[in-house]
């Protein structure tokens, strides 16, 4: 049995991609650790953070925090390289550190809330130019 404290990284990693790969209905051992950590890099970080936040802080409360499971959840979509993800929920800093985070985009509120706006958004995340919009 495991005593208290961090658990090595490797073991950190293993357990993450074995509970990904229980989750896919893969058996777990066949799991490619790395590979699985590096093309769901966002999330493991998001997680890290999470786990970290909650070990750390006795005044962490788990039911009101509930939507950071959801929230780490959309991270696996990141895994494919054509897809981003755009909300105004700053709380999605915890995996702009990965690899993946270059593709989380952090926007205000009122910068959405208006087609022009919303426009100009899409147009930072997509390279292109207000002409081709037209």
């Amino acid at each position: 049995m495991r005593g208290e404290g961090r658990l090595d990284p490797v073991q950190d990693k293993t357990i993450f991609a074995q509970s990904i790969a229980r989750k896919a209905g893969i058996a777990p051992e066949s799991v490619d650790v790395d590979t699985t950590v590096s093309n769901l890099a966002a999330h493991y970080a998001f997680e890290q953070q999470r786990i970290a936040n909650a070990a750390t802080n006795p005044e962490y409360n788990l039911v009101k925090r509930i939507n950071d499971a959801y929230d780490s959840e959309l991270l696996v979509y990141l895994a494919d390289p054509s897809l981003h993800l755009l909300t105004c929920d700053t709380g999605f800093n915890r995996g702009k550190e990965a690899i993946q985070g270059g593709r989380i985009h952090i926007a205000k509120p009122e910068e959405l809330r208006t087609p022009e706006g919303a426009l100009k958004v899409l147009m930072s995340i997509t390279g292109a130019s207000a002409s081709a919009a037209s």
